[in-house]
């Protein structure tokens, strides 16, 4: 059991950052589109 310990944490904690890492990508893709179109919005409104 302990001598699967390290590899186990590694192997995890590496999932977690590639999940991580993707959804903070697709969390900023959605924010510069949102941010994208309120630009646009506003600048039609003028």
């Amino acid at each position: 059991m302990k001598s699967e310990w390290p590899e186990n944490c590694f192997f995890y904690n590496g999932v977690d950052l590639a999940t991580n890492l993707q959804l903070r990508v697709s969390m900023a893709k959605k924010r510069f589109q949102f941010s994208r179109r309120r630009l646009m919005q506003l600048a039609s409104d003028r």
